[in-house]
């Protein structure tokens, strides 16, 4: 018994002394290898810290500041090769690629380096300044074995092997780090925003009231705020492909927007005609013109028209309504709902579900295009939908066969000028559907032996009231 508990003590011991020799030996010498590692990276500096970035490359010298000021409010201006606001962002990813970068290996070491024959006679330099160090990279001009970089630190007496790396980072010219933001402002800062068109010679005024946005002398109702409101947000968020030292080119004024705020001089902001699939944008605060492209001046050129509730000219409540009339190719037709049922006044079967289904549709129907009030409207052959609640009618929507640029001419009660309603919008209306298919009709378009019959305008209250319908 004692043998088997000397055994058994034996057995533990020598877990216990092969347990330390595999931490100490292996997890140890792994700590030891990721020391080695983490000492071979070039730069101990956190972004955050950082106030001052300077690249000198056959790019020139770009130098990238901090503002003075509070440090965490502070922000970035490029102040070599030009005077500029810097990208902040930017200027973070390129650090992140510096704080990123080790050396392989110390190539030579001592105090008399022959740096020529590394080209670090006259290097290119890569310095990154904080309130508390500054870490000065020389790069050689001449290049090792599969584009690797020498390199010497803070003029330590030793070269270093560095990665190709280097070379994106000295390619990095001053208009890497410029904000491309086009305008310095923010939403909540526009009070105004007033739009001036060269082509139409028209000019829309934008007013910031606070949670909605409203275009001067233009009726509230009438106004697609969501549509405003992508506007002004396009506007902010513009940004620069491409900036242009010199405000002079041959492009024509397309657009002018005068932007002003409670405590800033008015800033305006010019787009000249696309030439090339390119457009010019010059800011008075600037001292330089800026590239956008063709496509995006595109969609900053608006009309008043753009901004209208394309919904309200048919806006109807589904809930409140009681009775509806149809007249189309499939017919006439007039339904009341009883509950939540859908009949006919007449014999014919009604799908209850096909009327919801019909309704759900016009209801999801936008204006395509504002027509205005003098156009010629083809009365014969027209279609009608006629929709009444409790109080009378809500809404009759009439339409003209004749199609115009791909749009049906449409009169609706509740415009005083003539819409366009896209042709597949209306196709897609289910007029065939609507009668169970024992009851389906067959289309009858202006047939003289079978007209189709026109609804009452009659001015009563109710449907019910409407004797002179059909």
């Amino acid at each position: 018994m004692k043998f088997f508990k000397t055994t058994g003590l034996l057995w533990v011991i020598v877990g216990l002394v092969v347990a330390y020799a595999y931490i100490y030996e292996y997890e140890g010498k792994k700590e030891q290898a990721l020391q080695t590692e983490e000492s071979k990276r070039i730069v101990s500096m956190e972004f955050q810290g950082l106030k001052r970035f300077h690249i000198k490359s056959s790019q020139g010298d770009v130098i990238v500041e901090k503002k003075s000021g509070d440090n965490s409010n502070r922000t970035w201006q490029v102040t070599s090769p030009f005077q500029d606001e810097a990208d902040s962002a930017a200027l973070e990813s390129i650090f992140q690629l510096i704080a990123a970068e080790k050396y392989e290996e110390v190539v030579v070491e001592g105090p008399d380096l022959n740096k020529a024959i590394y080209g670090l006679d006259d290097p290119w330099i890569v310095e990154l300044k904080s309130d508390t160090q500054t870490v000065s990279i020389r790069i050689g001009r001449v290049a090792g074995l599969s584009g690797k970089k020498y390199l010497m630190v803070n003029e330590e007496p030793r070269i270093l092997l560095g990665s190709p790396n280097w070379d994106s980072i000295l390619n990095k010219s001053g208009n890497d780090f410029r904000k491309k933001d086009i305008l310095n402002l923010t939403e909540q800062q526009i009070e105004t925003i007033e739009v001036k068109n060269f082509k139409t010679q028209k000019t829309m005024i934008f007013k910031n009231q606070q949670t909605v946005w409203a275009i001067q002398d233009f009726p509230t109702l009438d106004l697609d705020s969501g549509e405003v409101q992508k506007y002004i947000a396009s506007l902010v968020s513009l940004r620069a492909n491409q900036f242009v030292d010199s405000k002079s080119h041959p492009a024509k004024k397309y657009l002018e927007f005068v932007f002003t705020t409670a405590d800033q001089p008015a800033v305006t902001m010019t787009v000249f005609e696309p030439q090339a699939n390119v457009s010019h944008v010059q800011i008075s605060s600037r001292s330089f013109a800026m590239k956008i492209s063709s496509a995006v001046a595109a969609t900053l050129l608006k009309t008043m028209d753009d901004f209208r509730d394309r919904r309200s000219p048919l806006k109807f409540n589904r809930d409140t309504l009681q009775a509806l009339q149809i007249r189309s190719e499939f017919g006439f037709l007039d339904l009341e709902k009883k509950g939540t049922i859908w009949s006919s006044k007449d014999p014919k079967q009604i799908d209850s579900a096909q009327v919801e289904r019909f309704l759900n549709k016009l209801g999801n129907i936008k204006v395509k295009s504002f027509l205005g009030k003098n156009i010629l409207f083809q009365e014969s052959g027209a279609s009608q939908i006629r929709l009444f609640d409790s109080e009378g009618e809500v809404l009759n929507l009439k339409w003209s066969p004749r199609a115009l640029n791909n749009l049906f001419v449409t009169k609706s009660s509740s415009s005083e000028e003539y819409l366009g309603l896209a042709i597949a919008d209306v196709q897609e209306l289910p007029f065939s559907s609507l009668l169970k298919p024992s009851e389906a009709p067959t289309p009858t378009i202006q047939n003289p032996k079978m007209p189709v019959p026109e609804i009452s305008n009659s001015n009563k209250k109710t449907p019910e009231a409407e004797k002179s319908s059909p």
